[in-house]
């Protein structure tokens, strides 16, 4: 039985268009809810639009695939995201090598990534090394837990820039 706005009048039921995915995050509290069927918990949310309808509606997969007819594309758009919240899972368990004076260091992908205390800031920082190229964060944590946190969204930022 169709439920939410399924049921509705003057709501498309075909044509829709995706124009953005996001990954609401790993814990529960921060999942939505379908905005179509207005049942499904959602982790990742399909922005769609439509040109008949006003404003969009952030929903689930299965959703997006009967409101795009296109029943590969949700999954492929969800893919990266998928992968990128496995690689931010893994990178919480990483072991991380500790040098003198709280510097901690790991090394992913040809990247070497430590991070350290500056006495100027009174706070931790990351530094990135990969192929010889050194960038600096210009930003300071209050623990390290959080700059290694932290670290790896700046190892995906790198990543983008070579």
């Amino acid at each position: 039985m169709s439920t939410g706005k399924w049921r509705e009048e003057g709501v498309p039921h075909k044509g829709w268009t995706c124009v953005d995915v996001t990954d609401l995050g790993p814990d529960e509290e921060d999942r939505g809810t379908c905005e179509m069927c207005e049942v499904a918990e959602i982790r990742f949310s399909h922005t769609m639009v439509h040109p008949e309808y006003e404003g969009e509606l952030a929903v689930g997969c299965i959703c997006a695939s009967h409101m795009e007819g296109d029943y590969v594309g949700p999954r492929e758009r969800e893919r990266p995201l998928r992968r990128r919240a496995r690689r931010r899972l893994a990178w919480g368990k990483r072991l991380w090598s500790q040098g003198g004076a709280g510097v901690t260091q790991t090394r992913t992908r040809g990247t070497d990534v430590t991070v350290f205390w500056d006495d100027h800031l009174s706070g931790w920082r990351i530094r990135l090394v990969k192929a010889g190229r050194v960038v600096q964060g210009q930003k300071v944590y209050p623990a390290a837990a959080d700059a290694r946190r932290a670290a790896f969204d700046a190892v995906l930022w790198l990543e983008g820039k070579q």
